[in-house]
């Protein structure tokens, strides 16, 4: 094959890329049919309350079902100091609050009284409120996990985290996702050296990061799971993310990846040009034999990530389901 001209050698180290590409596309087609495409880049929501509520003494959350509150009676401490629906909460304890995700963040693991600013009709309003203590319960596949957190009775209307399509918005959609998943895909394989630390943690008996890499073993698993608790929406993404992932992966310019080879062939034509505007003949094929030292080490440490997520998925797997 190195006797072939260059491009003809492109082309055939491209074809595995390209095919986890076209696949790839292909599913998110599919998916924005079928049950449409997660918005990947939401915008900050305002923590506009919807509705102030008694604080139930337990939540109980699982994969299966939406969130069940355990019944309740009376004003909760929101209500009870004066908020009411329609208020926008800008600022807890002097932070400011640019999502409604942050209320809960702020407020969740402290018992002492907070600072509660909101915004009521464009007049900025100040409160005192004391969280009360409920029991977060939480259902998965492993088993069952119940934590405590602190909640102040208010609810917020969360923005949608999908948009649907038909037969033919669903094009232009795909080619959108099509490009934030690159980026997103393409940070993720940046940011790979910084979760060796977060895997390492998960195998010696820490907290497993939910972000943290995972091997092809522990992505049969989700996908598993997934099947068996008829989430065909999380299969389908999880199919599109290995893909890309796959594309991408095998594009870094590094021996023995295809990405590797490929800047090889760059190389060899772009020495070959500058040989030929000195009027001299063009070199040989670049000798692999002493680019071998360098590629046993990239197989090296792969090899060692790749058994370190594999460890990681069989010992502290992630709770997806």
């Amino acid at each position: 094959m190195y006797l072939q001209k260059p491009w003809k050698r492109l082309v055939v180290l491209f074809a595995g890329p390209a095919q986890n590409f076209i696949l790839g596309f292909v599913l998110i087609y599919v998916l924005a049919v079928s049950w449409g495409l997660p918005i990947l880049n939401p915008d900050p929501t305002p923590a506009k309350v919807a509705e102030v509520t008694c604080v139930p003494s337990s939540t109980t959350v699982s994969t299966k079902a939406p969130p069940q509150a355990a019944p309740c009676k009376g004003t909760g401490p929101a209500a009870a100091q004066g908020l009411r629906a329609g208020d926008t909460i800008v600022e807890v304890n002097g932070q400011s609050i640019s999502d409604y995700g942050q209320v809960a963040d702020r407020i969740g693991k402290t018992s002492e009284p907070v600072a509660v600013t909101v915004d009521r009709a464009g007049q900025i309003l100040n409160f005192t409120v004391v969280p009360q203590a409920t029991t977060i319960i939480t259902k998965t596949s492993e088993g069952t996990k119940s934590e405590q957190a602190h909640k102040i009775g208010v609810g917020f209307t969360p923005p949608p985290n999908v948009t649907h399509y038909n037969a033919a918005s669903a094009i232009p959609g795909t080619f959108v996702f099509t490009g934030d998943l690159f980026k997103q895909t393409w940070d993720a394989l940046l940011s790979m050296p910084s979760k060796v630390s977060g895997l390492w943690t998960a195998v010696t008996g820490g907290e497993r990061a939910l972000d943290t890499p995972v091997s092809a073993y522990g992505a049969s698993v989700i996908g598993g799971k997934a099947v068996q608790n008829d989430a065909w929406y999380v299969f389908v993404l999880l199919l599109i993310s290995i893909n890309f992932f796959l594309g991408v992966f095998n594009l870094v310019p590094l021996l023995p990846l295809d990405g590797g080879h490929m800047a090889i062939v760059g190389y060899e034509k772009g020495r070959n040009t500058v040989r030929r505007w000195f009027g001299r003949t063009a070199a040989g094929p670049v000798d692999y034999m002493k680019l071998m030292p360098l590629t046993y080490a990239v197989v090296i440490v792969l090899g060692a990530f790749m058994v370190l997520t594999l460890t990681a998925d069989i010992v502290n797997p992630i709770p997806v389901f």
